[in-house]
């Protein structure tokens, strides 16, 4: 099991932890400097792939970065993609059947000198970190990945985040589902209403799932969408209490068991349909000219501990960490 984010020692590096199925650390790297470590993936033989920014490697002032390690922790190679003097980000990184390495991320539109407007881009990998191709998927204002990437077992590959565009004498601030080919072309690109993707992933049975917050005032909720192949959704629900509640993340077991994982503040909470109905979005597919740079940075390991916290299901005030399942 693998955890990544960031640490504020030692330069400021991505961070990432290896541990048993029992929770006991295994081993633990940073790499870079000025850097935050967004998705990890893991392949057949344990290798970890890992994916985020970074601010003082790379070309721009800040790029996408890609890395692998081996299962012992050891850096296989290390990959940069960005432009100059400007910012992109690696938001979430999925394995394909054939060992292709998926990486979502968001970068400035190409023709916005002034970086006001940003894309969700796709990269495609190979296992030995050589680029195989880079789509772009511009549409409104804004496109991101914030949501990650989750591949299907055919080989489909699906995008969560956001979009935001100019909707008659308001501005929307959806969020988006994009299916992509397995070339990079787009198959469909759909939005909803109910609030931006945080988390994806894709049920054995071939569903997509996605959740995070719902955007209706008072407050929000946490929500979770079933989406289908066609995009259309199948189920859409609610979480949550009075406060603040948010979707962070999501799973689904061989049995079709979900599991929500959720930010929430005070009980009581209630579990209810909600309006999640996708629409059509306009997006188109752009091939940005960007060159993958291998990096030279090498991993640390930052000697942190790891402690339990003397947490309990007694909720204690401000936001606490849930989880919420789901049966078939």
């Amino acid at each position: 099991m693998y955890v990544v984010g960031s640490t504020f020692v030692d330069g400021n590096g991505a961070l990432i932890l290896k541990f048993s199925s029992t929770g006991s650390l295994l081993w633990q790297r940073t790499w870079g400097g000025n850097a935050a470590a967004a998705g990890v993936a893991v392949g057949g033989d344990g290798s970890a792939y890992v994916t985020g920014a970074s601010r003082s490697i790379g070309a721009g002032e800040q790029d996408v970065f890609v890395l692998r390690l081996s299962p012992d922790g050891a850096l296989v190679w290390a990959r940069t993609w960005g432009s100059a003097a400007s910012n992109e980000e690696g938001q979430g990184i999925a394995l394909g059947p054939d060992g292709t390495v998926h990486v979502a991320a968001v970068a400035p539109r190409g023709e916005d000198p002034f970086a006001f407007r940003f894309d969700a881009v796709v990269l495609a990998l190979d296992a030995d970190g050589n680029l195989l191709r880079q789509r772009a998927y511009p549409a409104g204002d804004q496109t991101d990945a914030r949501g990650g990437i989750a591949v299907a077992a055919d080989g489909a590959v699906y995008v969560a985040g956001g979009l935001q565009e100019p909707s008659g004498s308001s501005f929307a601030n959806d969020g988006l589902l994009l299916k992509i080919a397995s070339d990079g072309s787009l198959v469909w690109a759909r939005s909803s209403d109910i609030g931006f993707f945080d988390a994806i992933t894709v049920a054995p049975d071939g569903h997509v799932v996605v959740v995070g917050q719902t955007s209706a005032d008072p407050g929000g909720d946490a929500f979770l969408l079933r989406v289908g192949t066609d995009g259309r959704t199948a189920t859409a629900i609610g979480w949550g209490g009075a406060g603040l509640d948010a979707g962070r993340g999501a799973d689904v077991a061989a049995d079709g068991t979900l599991s929500l994982a959720a930010v929430a503040e005070q009980p009581p909470y209630l579990l209810a349909s909600a309006s999640g109905r996708t629409s059509r979005a306009r997006v188109s597919v752009t091939t940005p000219v960007i060159p993958l740079a291998t990096a030279t940075a090498p991993l640390a390991d930052p000697a942190g501990l790891v402690e339990t916290p003397a947490g309990s299901t007694t909720y204690a005030g401000g936001f606490e960490a849930a989880l919420v399942r789901l049966a078939p």
